[in-house]
């Protein structure tokens, strides 16, 4: 794989839907961050995809290790706060999940909650939140006011999602109460996201199979980084779990991401970013898929434009920086 010619990395699975003419080429070679929709694997209603493509003028290793730094996305403004998780976390989620005095509108929602898709929660952790809030009123509640007693629930669901994840992966991801006898699986739908990617099972089978098995199927022999995010989407605090694996070596890198749980806005995401040595520098490429039910009943076109615009908000500023970081080098 590794001895690809420009040609044929232009036309492989991953990049020809981005790279289809000379003119998208000529941009990449201008220095331009290139965005297009994926259309093509767009095999779901709830599904999104987007890809983006950038060259920048270093090595694989030193361009894969700058990504893989700056993993939670904070090099723009406005980016998301990220805690790493690993060993022994209360402190942790103590310490990020938290409530402003600005975001009430939020601990309101959590006390009403119930099934539905404003909110992804199990039907277990339904239940959790509906009793907290029924034991304010009653004077039963061992929490001070109805903002801690939310709180204090909703780190019980992210953290019991994380350890549950950590234990046994996709497999343990509970589903999405949706009502009526509706659930969303998380995990169901980040296995269909990664085996849609030819190009990774095909030329990285080892790894593919790492990621879609994690713990098991070899996972401890890559890097892996376990975060939880907290940003602000259209004026609502979003907790996010994510879980990244790294493979960096002279020839190539890949940086896998999922988003395996996230409190509203989408069901879950999966960013998978390659780096190819490319004249001299590295052709950086990433394949973004958010599944979310809320946009199956849009218009193909309107969906499109709902994933172009998160990758320009969120995606886009980490190309930018890296390009331009090793710019100015």
């Amino acid at each position: 794989f590794k001895q690809k010619t420009a040609y044929e990395i232009r036309n492989c699975d991953w990049s020809s839907d981005v790279c289809s003419s000379d003119l998208q080429l000529e941009a990449l070679q201008q220095g331009k961050v290139v965005t297009r929709g994926f259309s093509q694997i767009e095999l779901e209603p709830s599904q999104l995809a987007a890809t983006l493509l950038v060259l920048v003028p270093a090595k694989v290793p030193e361009v894969a290790t700058k990504i893989a730094d700056r993993i939670s996305l904070q090099a723009h403004r406005g980016a998301p706060m990220a805690y790493y998780l690993n060993g022994e976390t209360n402190d942790v989620f103590r310490q990020a999940v938290v409530f402003g005095s600005d975001e009430a509108a939020e601990i309101s929602r959590l006390l009403r909650v119930h099934e539905g898709d404003e909110l992804n929660f199990s039907t277990e952790e339904i239940r959790w939140f509906q009793a907290a809030a029924a034991d304010i009123p009653q004077g039963k509640s061992r929490y001070a006011n109805a903002a801690t007693a939310m709180t204090s629930t909703l780190r019980r669901v992210l953290q019991t999602r994380y350890q549950a994840y950590r234990a046994r992966g996709l497999n343990a991801i509970a589903p999405y109460d949706r009502g009526q006898g509706e659930a969303v699986d998380p995990g169901e739908g980040l296995r269909f996201a990664l085996d849609s990617i030819n190009l990774l099972r095909i030329y990285f089978p080892r790894f593919y199979l790492a990621f879609r098995e994690y713990p098991d199927a070899g996972a401890e022999a890559y890097q892996q980084r376990h975060v939880l995010i907290k940003r602000m989407t259209r004026g609502r605090p979003t907790f996010v779990l994510a879980h990244w694996m790294v493979d960096i070596n002279e020839s190539y890198a890949l940086v896998a991401e999922r988003h395996y749980y996230v409190t509203h806005t989408y069901d879950v995401l999966q960013n998978m970013i390659a780096c190819l040595p490319y004249r001299g520098g590295t052709l950086v490429g990433l394949l973004n898929q958010t599944f979310t039910g809320k946009v199956a009943g849009f218009a193909r076109g309107i969906r499109h434009d709902v994933g172009r615009k998160r990758i320009q908000e969120t995606i886009r500023p980490l190309f930018e920086s890296l390009r331009d970081a090793f710019a100015r080098e």
